[in-house]
């Protein structure tokens, strides 16, 4: 009955202890977070002070930027420097709200920002005065602003008000950080302080540490617990001396280590768990900085109170597990056998075959699975050599393989048996096994035996079998699918289309990874959804092409339509998409599957047929046109010749009926030029390339004598080639056309033809140069694209694509090169393959350089009459 109720009184004082214990832990939780918190706003404070800092160095920066542009321009003149102030324009409303926002959060932050967003939209207004007055007035009315020192004044405010924010947002910063750093001293020695509590609780109420030691238990518990408080006041003292040597705050608690290590071996783990009570607050109160006081601020000193906590439990349990290990070794002796028996009971009764011998190899145990194995009675075999027993032989090989026990004995170490092998049993039936062998050592290393365990695996050797079998046929069908993917995939980058799936039911989107390609987005950055979907085509089609796309999903209807995309670079592409829903088996819509396919090229050629349609309709009905206009003009030409030979009529009418007629001759010349552009003759000839520029020139001469243009000569006698004389007609005519409209009233342009080598083939150089305004340079490698044109609202692109393709054509080539070192003109160069028989001259010459050194009078009286 003592017994019971001393066992019910033990076990309140366990539950009174747990429950103390767990109020002391949420005591400790509750003031750690309540710390954390404290923590957690000073360093929002603090962050808001550097975005403060952050934000007015910006609002300054724009603001320098902008003065910065207003003086250049100022002084220049030239809108160019103008792109620091205008770009400070555009940064500062989002700088100036972010600043704001900023310190609307702090007291007076609302009303410093007022001051400073006054005084920068005064200095605003100034630069805008100022870049007003030198637009309009010149320069010397807006330097006079400037010299007048109110915008000085303004920056000066700007930068005081910046700082005087700034220095504001540091201080708090810093008083933040100081509060946090004392929030987390407090959370240190709030956890030190409850983690002493709890050891405490731990060790005088729970157990397994509440039992006492068998050699302690023997003294009284007011000398065990006395001389723990002994100790700890001896140390106290000790240290004490040690004060004028170290100073009054070194080690404040490292030589109190000594008393808990001492009460521990005396006294046992509660008179440990008392002297580490009684440590900590005397070292704080007397050792640590500042002296006189519980709270201890060095860091290294926190981590000393710490250490003694965590390293005098870890002694005192040392010391508790050193006095038990005597008694631990009686117990483990008669544990020994007892497990000795439960082992050769498991052994025997296991399910797989065991084997155990002695160090040379003899039999000394077999179980039951093993004797059945083998073919042998437990008794029969032990105390004979294994390999007389457990004979091995190679499935495929039919060799002896050297028993596993043999090995280990040998090489003293874990030996597997390798695969396709085979025991033969006493009656030479024979078994396929799975094995594993491992020596059996005493306490000194030393190797006893071994002990070998084997299992028959015919089970398993046909499950592998059939599982190969299985493996090979997945592995050629996932080869196949693969194969099937891997072309399916180069189908579909090749023609530019990517595969799509869409739940609407779940908002789920899938694409393939040719379509990932398709719309320039990465798998691993890009997550196709409707939102992030509709983010990538063009604006002028989002809102048409969603709302289709929304209505056809929700109602499960085909898609098809096409919409236009800006890929991540800029670039605008036309897209195709299609797609209709499938069906469960019960007939029920389940997704959309579909395909996108690019149809940039498409649009574009079909943009391109429409112009050619366009330019052949324009062409047909000039050559109409010409067609009527030519029978009135015949009627006319002769009429004039009639009233010319007419008898009796004035010298003077007849030289103005001469004049009419050359006027007619050159409109007839026209419409016959006209009428042969567009009945030109597709067969190849022989065409003299003097002779074609000339008449190409007669047809341009109008435009040429509007410009008062110069035109320079350089043709070399027997220069042909072989073509279609109206395409190459139209290669000159379109180079002829866009040199007169490049150069200004009075300018010059050079023609010349040269005979050049082609590698093996002869060839004909035709040049054209002019002095015109020339070609900026980021339009060259665009020149020859179709419909890439510098004249908009006039030009169609397509003159010098044409051009391109008809030299292409013809095996020959087309090159451009800008003009003088100030950029100013352009020179074409075509290149085609000579008639054969053609002369080839020695070297080619420039064609302005030639011009200038041609004097004969036919020439200059031909630029005479053009220019």
């Amino acid at each position: 009955m003592k017994a019971v109720r001393s066992y019910s009184r033990q076990r309140r004082l366990k539950i009174a202890t747990a429950g103390v214990a767990t109020l002391v832990l949420f005591a400790i939780v509750g003031l750690s977070y309540r710390q954390w918190e404290q923590f957690r706003r000073s360093n929002v404070v603090a962050a808001r002070a550097r975005d403060v800092s952050e934000s007015c160095h910006r609002v300054l920066s724009d603001m320098l930027d902008a003065e910065t542009g207003q003086r250049g321009y100022l002084l220049t003149g030239d809108s160019r420097y103008l792109d620091p102030y205008n770009q400070a324009v555009r940064s500062l409303p989002a700088d100036l709200a972010t600043l704001k926002a900023l310190l609307e959060q702090s007291p007076g932050g609302a009303e410093s920002f007022g001051k400073l967003n006054a005084v920068v939209n005064d200095k605003l207004a100034e630069l805008q005065q100022t870049i007003e007055v030198r637009r309009t007035r010149g320069s010397a009315p807006a330097l006079a602003i400037v010299l007048s020192d109110r915008g000085k004044k303004r920056m000066d405010t700007i930068r005081a008000l910046s700082r005087e924010m700034e220095q504001s947002a540091n201080a708090a910063g810093s008083r933040a950080s100081a509060e946090g750093e004392a929030a987390a001293g407090t959370v240190l020695l709030a956890a030190a302080a409850g983690a002493m509590v709890l050891l405490f609780l731990f060790a005088f109420g729970l157990e397994p540490f509440a039992s006492p030691e068998p050699l302690t238990w023997q003294r009284p518990w007011p000398m065990r617990h006395g001389a723990a408080v002994l100790a700890v006041i001896a140390v106290a003292l000790f240290r004490a001396a040690l004060t004028p040597l170290i100073g009054p705050t070194s080690l404040p608690f490292t030589l109190f280590f000594f008393a808990v290590a001492f009460a521990a071996w005396f006294g046992g783990f509660r008179p440990a768990v008392l002297s580490i009570a009684l440590s900590l607050p005397i070292g704080a109160w007397f050792f640590a900085a500042p002296t006189r006081s519980f709270r201890v601020s060095g860091h290294d000193d926190q981590v000393a109170m710490l250490m003694i906590v965590v390293v005098g439990f870890a002694v005192a349990l040392l010391t508790r597990s050193q006095s038990g290990a005597v008694e631990r070794a009686l117990r483990s002796e008669n544990s020994e056998r007892i497990q000795r028996q439960r082992f050769e009971t498991t052994l025997a009764s296991i399910g797989d075959a065991v084997i155990a011998t002695d160090a040379e190899g003899r039999i000394t145990f077999v179980n039951r699975i093993a004797s059945a194995l083998l073919k042998w009675p437990g008794d029969e075999a032990e105390g004979r050599a294994l390999d007389e027993v457990f004979r091995i032989v190679n499935e495929v090989t039919r060799a002896t393989v050297e028993s596993p026990v043999a090995r280990v004995l040998r090489e003293g170490k874990i030996v597997g048996l390798a695969n396709h092998t085979s025991l033969i049993g006493k009656d030479g039936t024979e078994v396929p096994i799975d094995d594993s062998a491992a020596p059996i050592r005493d306490a000194d290393g030393n190797i006893l035996g071994a002990v070998l365990v084997f299992r028959d695996v015919t089970g398993r050797r046909r499950t592998e079998k059939q599982l190969a079998e299985q493996a090979k046929l997945l592995e050629q069908a996932a080869a196949e699918a693969r194969s099937q993917r891997q072309r399916l995939g180069l189908a579909l980058t090749a023609g530019k289309m990517g595969v799509f799936e869409v739940d609407p039911a779940a908002k789920v989107f899938w694409w393939s990874p040719e379509t990932y390609s398709l719309f320039g987005v990465s798998p691993a950055e890009f997550k196709p959804a409707r939102d992030s979907f509709a983010a990538l085509i063009h604006p002028g089609d989002k809102e048409n092409f969603m709302q289709y796309w929304d209505e056809n999903t929700a109602e499960f209807q085909p898609i098809n339509h096409e919409f236009r995309i800006l890929k991540p670079d800029g670039k605008e592409r036309w897209i195709s998409c299609r797609g209709t829903p499938r069906y469960d088996d019960g007939g029920s819509p389940i997704h959309y599957s579909g395909l996108f396919l690019d149809i940039t090229e498409r649009r574009e050629a079909d943009q391109v047929l429409r112009k050619f349609e366009k330019l052949s309709a324009a062409a047909r009905l000039s050559a109409a046109i010409a067609h009527e206009i030519n029978n009135p003009l015949s009627a006319m030409s002769n009429l004039i010749y009639l009233a010319k030979k007419a008898p009796g009529v004035p010298q003077s009418i007849a030289e103005l009926l001469v004049q009419a007629e050359h006027e007619l001759e050159r409109v007839a010349h026209v419409t016959r030029q006209a009428l042969g552009f567009y009945r030109e003759s597709s067969r190849a000839e022989a065409i003299d390339v003097p002779e074609l520029i000339d008449s190409v020139l007669k047809v341009l001469s109008t435009r040429i004598e509007e410009k008062k243009i110069t035109i320079e000569r350089d043709f070399v006698e027997g220069a042909r080639v072989d073509g279609v004389r109206g395409e190459i007609r139209q290669v000159v005519s379109n180079l002829l056309a866009n040199a007169i409209e490049a150069v200004q009233v009075g300018g010059t342009i050079s023609v010349a033809t040269h005979q050049a080598d082609a590698g093996e083939e002869r060839a004909v150089e035709i040049i054209v140069a002019d002095d015109g305004h020339g070609i900026a340079p980021e339009h060259l490698d665009h020149i020859f694209e179709p419909f890439f044109s510098t004249k908009p609202g006039t030009g169609t692109g397509l003159g010098l694509w044409a051009a391109k393709e008809i030299v292409g054509r013809h095996h020959g080539s087309i090159e451009v090169q800008r003009g003088q070192s100030d950029g100013r003109g352009a020179t074409f160069a075509v290149r085609l393959p000579s008639e054969a028989g053609g002369r080839i001259s020695s070297a080619p010459s420039d064609p302005r350089k030639s011009a200038r050194a041609e004097q004969d009078g036919s020439q200059r009286d031909d630029a005479r009459k053009l220019g």
